[in-house]
């Protein structure tokens, strides 16, 4: 203490200089050797890559969507556990459990029950792979969805519900319109029979024309239900309450 007080401020200079000095010395070798791990670290190569996740899949709808495939590259031979894990990180199935399998490409399949065999709930969920011989787990990021909810479709107005097949009472089509929730593919049913098939249609407001034609040839004349079939990109399918028409000449 009593040496600084008789200490000249340049001596107090040359003390603050070597200070700070040595601060800037301890952080740039920091700074350094944290660059070094980091790029280290990136060159360090990948113990498996993601080949195939499907994103969304619906197990209810009966269709091609109904399981989710899922395949990944080991980079070395191992013993490998593959589980499917929910929101909180717990395991809804095991699809491998100390299985041996050599470098390559690995092709999994689930079709969203769990070890039980009852179906998950609607939700994300994700796939985590255990490396025994690396003594590693990773789990993917990227989510498998579960969705069985049918889209949702209200028939706004079926204008005319007279049709003229001749044109002589002047209705010579008829427009269907409907609003959906989600982006969905529309067909129109007569008489429990798709009669028009429309394209995906985004959410909101869409129509539909149909002039009287099945299967190529025109209509028997009388009465006729028709009804709207949505299916959604999963193959979640409803149809709306039919509605009844009647065709004239």
């Amino acid at each position: 203490m009593l040496s600084r007080l008789f200490q000249s401020p340049e001596d107090r200079t040359g003390v603050r200089r070597a200070t700070l000095t040595g601060l800037v010395i301890a952080l740039l070798a920091g700074t350094t050797g944290a660059f070094a791990l980091t790029e280290a670290l990136k060159l360090e190569r990948r113990p498996l890559t993601v080949v195939r996740l499907d994103r969304v899949f619906s197990p209810t709808c009966g269709c091609p969507r109904s399981i989710a495939r899922l395949a990944f590259k080991l980079r070395d031979a191992d013993t490998v556990d593959a589980v499917i894990v929910d929101g909180e990180g717990k395991p809804v199935r095991a699809l491998l459990v100390g299985a041996a399998r050599a470098a390559g490409v690995m092709r999994l399949v689930w079709d969203g029950t769990d070890d039980q065999g009852t179906l998950a709930p609607d939700g994300s969920y994700r796939l985590q792979i255990r490396m025994h011989e690396g003594d590693r787990t990773i789990e993917f990021g990227r989510t498998i969805r579960i969705d069985t909810a049918p889209p949702e479709v209200a028939v706004a107005a079926v204008r005319p519900r007279l049709l003229s097949l001749s044109g002589a009472q002047g209705n010579q089509a008829i427009t269907v319109t409907y609003w959906l929730t989600e982006s969905s593919l529309p067909i129109l049913l007569v008489d429990g029979t798709a009669a028009v098939r429309g394209t995906l249609s985004a959410r909101g407001r869409q129509a539909l024309e149909w002039g009287g034609e099945f299967r190529g040839r025109r209509l028997r004349l009388g009465r006729h239900v028709l009804a709207l079939r949505v299916r959604d990109r999963v193959g979640n399918v409803v149809t709306t309450r039919p509605l009844v028409i009647r065709v004239v000449r």
